[in-house]
């Protein structure tokens, strides 16, 4: 390009930057950002933000860390964004390095991070966590209190799901259509339909819409305890409301009709 009398800015060269990260070549990014200096075209927060994007997505988070430093030397300020994608990618250490560097997480860092412990199924680290956002401050919202009963649910623990879910409406937190929905579906794997119906009224009370997932785990629900004609009529009250039917519901009312020709 320069060969071409031709100058290019900081979108192009975030571009290149982006290529060579892309194919892990991450080395050769870091010598072409040095390379960028000589052509009066200082890195920007989003040069870094690719690079440390990449390394995380690589599994190279302590690389991902030394990233910082560089920044810091360059006169480019790491953000929240920054620290957020490397706590990502190494939960463990990143809080305290976080807190190190003079940056301190907020409600949507420390979510993320007790989001990301529920779904690997690590409940007691994103309990932690959770408790610690009340301690520093933060506010825990119905995002953080869906994160940790979704966990619960996703492991099994439905009584204590239940019981942060009491304690979400103690703390006049209104549960949104995931909440209601993860509740939904881990009580009907109990078999336990008084309790699935009571949340689909208590949805309808907070005027939150079920959804596609919701009506699912309600007619798998009712097809565990072999109440097909029920299930059936969940099955059109969702399509009566306009919410259409996907590839799972279909096929969960499929195991219905394999119920009822059995019978």
């Amino acid at each position: 390009m320069l060969q071409d009398g031709l100058q290019p800015d900081i979108i192009t060269c975030n571009h290149i930057v982006d290529q060579y990260c892309s194919r892990g070549q991450f080395e050769e990014a870091l010598i072409y950002i040095n390379q960028m200096k000589d052509i009066n075209i200082l890195p920007n927060s989003y040069t870094y933000s690719v690079i440390i994007y990449f390394l995380c997505k690589y599994r190279a988070v302590e690389k991902a860390w030394e990233v910082l430093p560089i920044m810091f030397k360059n006169n480019v300020f790491p953000s929240i964004i920054h620290y957020t994608t490397i706590m990502d990618g190494y939960a463990k250490h990143c809080i305290k390095q976080c807190h190190k560097l003079g940056c301190k997480p907020d409600n949507v860092t420390r979510t993320v991070l007790v989001d990301m412990f529920s779904k690997r199924g690590k409940m007691s680290k994103a309990l932690t966590l959770f408790k610690e956002m009340a301690e520093e401050g933060l506010s825990q919202d119905e995002f953080a209190f869906t994160a940790i009963i979704a966990g619960y649910c996703r492991v099994g623990n439905v009584k204590r799901a239940w019981s942060m879910y009491k304690k979400m409406k103690r703390n006049n937190i209104t549960p949104n259509v995931k909440t209601y929905t993860c509740l939904v579906d881990g009580f009907c794997k109990l078999k336990r339909l008084d309790m699935a119906t009571m949340l689909i009224d208590d949805m309808k009370r907070n005027n939150v819409t079920p959804d596609v997932k919701t009506y699912t785990a309600l007619i798998a629900g009712y097809q565990r305890v072999e109440n097909i004609d029920r299930a059936y009529e969940v099955f059109n009250e969702m399509k009566k409301k306009g919410i259409l039917p996907d590839h799972i519901a279909y096929a969960t009312l499929r195991l219905c009709a394999d119920v009822a020709t059995e019978d």
